[in-house]
């Protein structure tokens, strides 16, 4: 059974990947209104991995150090994702 970290990792992985497939498909796509059609999806993906981030940082008092860094790595990872949508817009 999976501990309840070990479900928001794999989670977080799933936002991950999908979202990295729709920067892929957004580098190659060519007609506007699909490339706009997938930087949308791409942006409820990453609030999908934005809110799970969330869900992470709460009660951090209780967490592990190994859960702190973590998360930290996990704010780390949004920020850049962030960035690099932001300039594929």
């Amino acid at each position: 059974m999976k501990t309840l970290m070990e479900k928001y990792m794999h989670t977080l992985s799933d936002e991950r990947d999908a979202f990295w497939d729709y920067m892929e498909i957004i580098e190659c796509e060519m007609a506007k209104e699909h490339k706009g059609l997938f930087v949308a999806i791409a942006q409820d993906e990453l609030q999908h991995f934005h809110k799970i981030v969330s869900a992470v940082r709460a009660d951090m008092e209780s967490k592990t150090d190994m859960e702190k860094a973590f998360y930290q790595s996990l704010v780390k990872e949004h920020k850049m994702m962030s960035e690099y949508l932001e300039h594929h817009k």
